[in-house]
């Protein structure tokens, strides 16, 4: 199994993957869920088969979500943000959910959406209105309208969002200088 994906010992086959920043989450047929990558630590997602009524797993940076039946999240690893699981506030139940870098965001039932945890490049800054479907990047997110527009919103600065122009812009760190 050299180089194969997952490693061994997480057997599959999965019916649903998502890949982190430092790790992998699968769902399995019998709506169990497995991590693998950085599993097991303080702080990290544990390791194992978690059994579940699980419908839909999403990775972020460090943390990991995944779906239940009956719209709740529950959430694995990377508490330093409080992006993990929905906090008091920000109700669903929810269709989907997408894990980011200490922030993560669900698509209600009722097709509008909610964000939660780390919020200093607008990744909180959901907009208004219905949606069919979401995703999480690093610091940004993307939600498809039922009319096929594509609308996204948190950092933007090559883009991800929207054009560069008359975008929302936060200013990158600046770069280290060659020693």
């Amino acid at each position: 199994r050299d180089g194969c994906i997952p490693p061994g010992g997480v057997e599959g086959p999965f019916v649903s993957i998502s890949a982190g920043e430092t790790v992998c989450m699968g769902l399995y047929a019998n709506s169990d869920t497995e991590h693998w990558g950085r599993v097991g630590g303080p702080g990290q997602p544990p390791a194992g088969v978690i059994v579940g009524d699980y419908v839909s797993v999403s990775a972020g940076e460090y943390h990991t979500l995944a779906l239940k039946s009956d719209g709740t999240t529950v959430a694995f690893g990377g508490y330093d943000f409080g992006g993990q699981s929905p906090a008091e506030g920000h109700p669903g139940p929810f269709r989907s959910v997408g894990a980011g870098d200490g922030f993560s965001v669900g698509l209600r039932m009722d097709n509008t959406l909610e964000a939660w945890g780390r919020n200093d490049r607008g990744q909180l800054d959901v907009p208004a209105g219905q949606f069919v479907a979401i995703s999480a990047g690093s610091d940004h997110g993307l939600a498809f309208r039922p009319d096929g527009e594509v609308v996204g919103w948190g950092f933007n600065a090559f883009g991800q969002t929207a054009t560069l122009e008359g975008a929302k812009q936060f200013p990158l760190p600046p770069a280290p200088e060659p020693q």
